[in-house]
């Protein structure tokens, strides 16, 4: 089985003298999903793309409340998260996709990473179980 490192969703400091690290903040949303994006890189490339001659799309989404502030591309994670999900789902007319969601306290979600694929619902929960293991979800 290969090992990996868990991609964090936190930033912390370097260990001090005493061995003690310290939370610096919440990363933006490209910086997880690039990291999602590099460790799945395998997975992702055996999609196929239909007629466009790309093996595989995905776009990565801005982190948003609800749809506001969708256009901020490089917004901070919130720091009210108390969990990830992470599913696939049928495409409605073409493809399936695999999505990354961050639920919020108060009962919110914000989509952090979507991924489509031509290769079927099963290719599409193998990218969402591989995000769920990166994340530990």
């Amino acid at each position: 089985m290969a090992t990996f490192e868990t991609i964090l969703l936190e930033r912390y400091s370097q260990p001090n003298d005493r061995g003690y690290i310290t939370k610096l903040g919440m990363r933006t949303g490209q910086e997880v999903a690039t990291d999602l994006s590099y460790e799945m890189r395998d997975l992702l490339s055996d999609c196929e793309w239909s007629g466009v001659g790309l093996d595989f799309q995905y776009q990565v989404f801005p982190v948003s409340h609800n749809g506001k502030n969708s256009t901020v591309q490089l917004n901070v994670i919130p720091d009210d998260v108390i969990g990830v999900m992470c599913f696939a789902q049928i495409g409605q007319n073409e493809g399936d996709m695999a999505y990354v969601k961050l639920l919020l306290k108060g009962g919110r979600t914000c989509t952090l990473f979507s991924a489509k694929t031509f290769a079927g619902n099963d290719h599409a929960w193998q990218i969402a179980r591989k995000a769920a293991e990166l994340l530990e979800a």
